[in-house]
């Protein structure tokens, strides 16, 4: 027997996935969603970190935010990650006054900013990755009142 489904009996802790799960406090309520295993045509490891301040936000203002993967705006775009929020609009209960805080891996919606040359001219153009997650909230019409934040990263410095 194992503890969870789709886990091995001789590791019951590794599985591929998990469904959404909620952490109850007095005053809030954790979303945590297993978004391991969400597949992006293009990763936030591929850039290099750099600080984007109130500046680069001037800089950007009003201008228009490319998708940054291929696959973005395809019908298709957030199938293979709606197991991770499978089950999660039945952990939401608005009724009880809580603040429904969610967790994540992936971020759920990233931003990248790159410096290109386009006809021998220098210009910045401004991307978002990680399409994939937003894109399954929205397929699977997920609707979470009283958010204050989702806290997510995915930031490596190894």
């Amino acid at each position: 027997s194992t503890l969870f489904a789709g886990a091995s009996s001789a590791y019951p802790w590794c599985v591929n996935e998990t469904d959404p799960y909620m952490v109850d406090f007095d005053f809030d309520r954790w979303l945590v969603l297993d978004t391991n295993a969400v597949v992006d045509d293009v990763g936030i490891d591929e850039f290099r970190q750099e600080s984007f301040g109130l500046k680069d936000a001037f800089r950007f203002a009003g201008t228009e935010v490319l998708p940054l993967g291929e696959s973005c705006s395809d019908v298709d775009s957030g199938q293979k990650e709606l197991y991770s929020v499978s089950g999660l609009q039945s952990l939401v209960h608005p009724g009880t006054g809580k603040r429904h805080w969610i967790g994540a891996h992936r971020p759920v919606f990233g931003l990248a900013f790159e410096d290109i040359e386009e006809e021998g001219r220098k210009k910045s153009e401004l991307y978002s990755f990680q399409c994939e997650l937003a894109n399954a909230f929205n397929l699977a019409n997920i609707s979470v009142p009283n958010v204050p934040a989702v806290v997510s990263g995915h930031f490596h410095t190894f």
